[in-house]
């Protein structure tokens, strides 16, 4: 890993180096995302989603508290995906859980987990559009609360994210372990839905 620029911000430096993970799992979420035919093709992907986020989001909030991001309560994914699993009437006792999570063991680590948790926000209104213009799915917006992200607040909850990650994310060991989970955190997703398949 390069050593630090001090005029780089710690989004700009997670940004680059976290860049190959992320585009490997883009290569499997969005062919998965063209392909949805059914509702229960659409269901199940929520499941494998909330699989994933439900836990590691867990593993973030014990090292995240409101006094380190006032809104953390607000950035729970899980809930937004059983929101839609619950309009869409599916079955929700006992969806199966990831257990190969990446290492949360410090508030740098959580960032780097949330990173990769809010980064899935970004893209969203586009995939938001491209789920309800699928003539095989017929979704409602009440169904894709997960994938809208925030709607028109997507942005500010963005910036007041990496506003929080750039103020933690202010020297080398910081950026190392921010840097080293989100990776992780993007490679263990990308497992968790290979074997969803």
């Amino acid at each position: 890993m390069s050593i630090i620029d001090v005029r780089e911000s710690a989004a700009a430096f997670l940004k680059y180096h976290t860049s190959q993970t992320h585009q490997d799992l883009e290569q499997i979420v969005l062919p998965r995302l063209m392909a949805l035919r059914t509702m229960d093709d659409y269901i199940v992907l929520l499941k494998n989603f909330y699989g994933y986020f439900k836990p590691v989001e867990e593993q973030v909030e014990r090292h995240i508290d409101t006094s380190i991001l006032p809104d953390i309560h607000q950035r729970r994914k899980a809930d937004s995906i059983q929101h839609d699993l619950t309009f869409s009437k599916a079955h929700i006792v006992h969806l199966p859980l990831a257990t190969n999570l990446p290492v949360i063991e410090n508030t740098y680590q959580a960032f780097g987990a949330l990173y990769v948790l809010e980064g899935s926000t970004q893209g969203g209104r586009g995939i938001t559009k491209m789920l309800l213009k699928n003539e095989h799915l017929q979704l409602e917006e009440n169904q894709v609360h997960f994938f809208n992200g925030y709607g028109a607040e997507t942005g500010h909850m963005w910036t007041r994210f990496l506003k929080a990650l750039n103020q933690h994310g202010n020297n080398q060991s910081a950026l190392e372990a921010m840097t080293t989970t989100a990776n992780e955190t993007f490679t263990l997703f990308q497992q968790w839905l290979q074997t969803k398949q």
